[in-house]
């Protein structure tokens, strides 16, 4: 019938946009900041954050929102990735700030901390990547083989100290680089490896 067919050509005119809307949404990513403080009130009373340099750049970006949460121990940081597992998007990207050294990230053991984020990336919310900012920690291989257990598909972190202002900027850069691709891109290790 003439109707049978007028809705036929409606939802063929429909079927695109909501494919269009459905593609956009599945490439929006969450970029889930977590950070200890990075100095004591005492030493520096107007803390530090590498949180505004990424936040403020996410709007910038089509796909991608950011969250902020913080952590001061293993114990707090799960607290902190339960509240991350009411993000929205389906695509996340963890960024880890602290002082660090071999074996720990902030006041945590490095290990322990990484086998937390493999368990939510397991069990909860995949997380896609992992910024690890925290000097000397990624030459810490136990603890990034338990990151990668989680089935994240790349890890980015310092093997030696940094600078403050110019890591945040590495990170910005690869950053934008990373949220241009594709979810089914980051599953390409040598694609990833190209950034």
């Amino acid at each position: 019938s003439r109707r049978d067919a007028a809705e036929s050509l409606a939802l063929g005119r429909l079927m695109p946009t909501a494919d269009k809307v459905r593609k956009h949404e599945e490439s929006k990513i969450a970029l889930v900041i977590l950070e200890d403080h990075w100095f004591s009130f005492k030493e520096k009373p107007g803390q530090a954050s590498n949180a505004p340099f990424l936040g403020g750049g996410c709007p910038m970006v089509d796909n991608l929102r950011s969250y902020r949460l913080n952590f001061y121990d293993a114990s707090s940081l799960g607290h902190a990735l339960q509240a991350a597992s009411t993000v929205p998007e389906h695509r996340v990207i963890l960024y880890v700030g602290a002082h660090g050294s071999r074996c720990r990230i902030g006041a945590a053991n490095a290990t322990n901390l990484m086998k937390k984020i493999a368990e939510f990336s397991r069990g909860i919310k995949k997380i896609e990547g992992i910024f690890l900012s925290s000097c000397l920690a990624a030459g810490h291989d136990p603890s990034m083989f338990e990151a990668m257990k989680g089935g994240t598909n790349w890890l980015f972190g310092y093997r030696a100290s940094v600078d403050f202002l110019g890591s945040v900027q590495v990170e910005a850069a690869i950053l934008k680089k990373m949220s241009a691709l594709g979810s089914a891109e980051v599953e390409d290790e040598e694609l990833v490896i190209g950034v």
